[in-house]
């Protein structure tokens, strides 16, 4: 709500479980707490509510049932929604999702927008990034065992033709749904070959037939595999904002702030007999 304020000067109230609160604003008129009810709180246009409160078994008809559909729901700290289970044996595990996972789901169907944000890095199995794109619509030919097979076959130095087959068929999907790789960005994916032979290489995997796949040659076949690589749904539906991509818009002349680069200076403290006493 503070940043909100600070850097947007957005004053969005947040609903505590019984009353709205608004940031202290000089140019604020009006109370700055309001108690609601629970059949209320939700009729503002917008708010800022506790992902933790709203999972609540006795929260989640609120959200699902009393509220009216939203225009935009905002999900921070999204790796939260998660399932406790992954791929064991190379099968999907019986594991439920967790609650707010759950909340989620069934939310995704009550909003136009949906936006889920998170800054922690994300060392999870597969199958929990898939969760979190299944909630912004995934096509239904990547569902979750060929969204975890394609990234296996795909990491393949040389895979079967089979299996290339296999990845030019979701990559196909991709580009019937989120639209095609226009050919300068096939050219860049395929460094090694010229602007003909990268057109060849996106017919092929653009071919249904099997043939023009079988006629690629090995380097070509490398370049198949980048392109499909490139066109997927974690391309198409994150937005990764790394500190060396924000310094490269600040190169570019898209930011007028620089990044601050860390420096890292160590400095080792001789601890007293007393504090080393306490630190054992």
């Amino acid at each position: 709500q503070i940043e909100l304020r600070e850097k947007f000067n957005l004053n969005w109230p947040i609903y505590d479980g019984k009353a709205l609160h608004w940031c202290p604003s000089p140019g604020f008129q009006g109370p700055l707490e309001k108690p609601v009810s629970r059949q209320t709180w939700h009729q503002e246009p917008i708010v800022l509510v506790s992902s933790h409160l709203m999972r609540r078994k006795d929260r989640v008809p609120e959200l699902l049932e009393q509220a009216d559909p939203w225009d935009l729901i905002i999900l921070d700290e999204a790796h939260h929604a998660r399932r406790s289970g992954g791929m064991q044996s190379g099968n999907l595990t019986d594991k439920r999702p967790n609650r707010l996972l759950a909340l989620m789901q069934s939310l995704k169907h009550r909003t136009q927008g949906l936006v889920l944000l998170t800054a922690t890095p994300m060392q999870v199995d597969p199958i929990e990034v898939w969760d979190l794109l299944e909630l912004l619509g995934m096509p239904p030919e990547w569902n979750a065992i060929n969204f975890l097979r394609f990234f296996e076959v795909a990491a393949h130095p040389a895979p079967s033709h089979e299996d290339l087959a296999y990845l030019a068929r979701l990559f196909r999907v991709i580009e019937r749904d989120y639209g095609p790789i226009n050919d300068d960005r096939a050219k860049r994916l395929a460094p090694r070959q010229s602007g003909l032979k990268a057109k060849k290489i996106l017919r092929a995997l653009r071919d249904g037939a099997s043939i023009p796949l079988r006629q690629l040659e090995t380097q070509e076949r490398e370049s198949a595999i980048r392109m499909v690589q490139a066109h997927t749904p974690v391309k198409v539906l994150i937005s990764r904002h790394t500190r060396e991509l924000l310094r490269k818009y600040y190169e570019a002349g898209k930011l007028s702030t620089p990044i601050a680069t860390r420096q890292v200076s160590d400095e080792f403290i001789a601890l007293s007999q007393a504090e080393r006493q306490v630190y054992d």
